[in-house]
């Protein structure tokens, strides 16, 4: 008798264990943790006369436009689920086959696309590939990776089909502790700039980087602060790094 409750306990025990392996969300439920900093009411009336309010709105529109490349990391109806991780020929860590789901579908313009997140234990991984048909080599497009809780992550879009598909065209880095987001946008050779903000208080500054000449070195050109009514100062500065006016709206 006791041997029988004791493996009707153990049967019992299996299967609440077998039913919540079963439903352990699948990775590609995983998704990128996105803040949108809004502008505050006051910043977008501001924006209507004065051209500093106006470049503050644009900016902020461009850091929430990153939605547009998270929003790719999904599986459509029709992707098969591949058991092998894809290695991209421009370049990526290898995966580890156990922790990596990966998923391919046809395009009738690009030939084969696949998605791929990867479990890195502290983190997340996403990236999507490309490869042309009658091509045997795939080429990574974006590269994601963002910490469990949220806290850091970064995200990046490869040139793949210029003449370096290794190169970067834009890199997104961010981080949220507590209240406090940091988000840094870089078009590469072109500027880059670096966005804070409470998203409590709504309060909020930029600070924008223009590259040289040579592609390679930058220098501030601009510096923004607003309040949490919208209300903001500006700086501008010259290409030695002098500032050379400033503002309020």
């Amino acid at each position: 008798m006791k041997q029988s409750k004791l493996l009707f306990i153990f049967l019992v025990a299996a299967v609440a264990c077998s039913k919540k392996e079963d439903s352990a969300p699948s990775l590609q439920n995983a998704k990128v943790t996105t803040t949108t900093v809004a502008a505050p009411a006051g910043l977008t009336t501001a924006a209507k006369t004065d051209s500093h309010a106006q470049d503050v709105v644009n900016y902020l529109t461009t850091a929430s436009e990153m939605t547009v490349y998270t929003n790719m990391f999904v599986v459509p109806s029709g992707a098969t689920k591949s058991s092998t991780a894809i290695t991209a020929v421009n370049g990526r860590v290898a995966a580890v086959a156990s922790t990596t789901e990966t998923y391919i579908w046809n395009d009738p313009q690009t030939g084969s696309v696949a998605f791929q997140i990867t479990d890195e234990g502290t983190s997340y991984k996403w990236e999507y590939f490309y490869k042309a048909t009658g091509s045997k080599d795939w080429l990574k497009y974006l590269n994601a990776e963002e910490t469990k809780d949220g806290s850091i992550g970064h995200l990046e879009v490869l040139d793949f089909t210029g003449s370096d598909p290794k190169a970067s065209l834009y890199k997104f880095n961010w981080s949220l502790v507590k209240d406090q987001y940091t988000f840094e946008l870089t078009f590469t050779g072109f500027y880059y700039f670096i966005l804070t903000a409470n998203t409590t208080t709504k309060t909020g500054s930029i600070d924008y980087y223009d590259y040289d000449g040579s592609g390679t070195n930058t220098v501030l050109t601009a510096k923004y602060a607003w309040t949490a009514d919208g209300h903001g100062t500006w700086k501008s500065f010259d290409q030695t790094g002098t500032q050379d006016g400033s503002g309020a709206w």
